[in-house]
């Protein structure tokens, strides 16, 4: 069973997506802030879903400390308002490498679900 980690600081989004996560057979660490998403970083997941727009550390400074730490972890970014608040934002985490997708929400279940078995899978 693969172990995802969750960092959303909207409790009701982190809630959906663990429960859709873990009907799946995943086990899931939720992480309400991105400094507690690195600090179960020490859980060793095989993905990070994190939100790209979250208070405090910043979702970029997040990969970049995950990358140095776990570089083989598979990192899918979530953004909400975001992706149109700053534009190049996908762009950018696709340039820098840090994360593997970059989804738009609201993410459709099976889009999230394909999403996270393409980064388990390595495509």
């Amino acid at each position: 069973m693969a172990t995802l980690l969750l960092a959303d600081d909207d409790p009701v989004v982190r809630y959906a997506f663990a429960l859709l996560l873990r009907s799946n057979g995943y086990h899931v660490l939720e992480a309400p802030s991105n400094e507690a998403a690195l600090a179960l970083a020490k859980e060793n997941p095989d993905v990070v879903i994190t939100d790209v727009n979250m208070p405090g550390m910043t979702a970029l400074e997040l990969l970049e400390e995950l990358r140095k730490t776990h570089p083989d972890v598979g990192i899918v970014g979530l953004s909400g308002g975001a992706m149109h608040q700053r534009p190049g934002l996908a762009e950018s985490f696709a340039q820098t490498g840090v994360a593997n997708r970059v989804l738009q929400k609201p993410v459709r279940n099976e889009e999230l679900l394909s999403e996270v078995e393409a980064v388990l899978s390595g495509d």
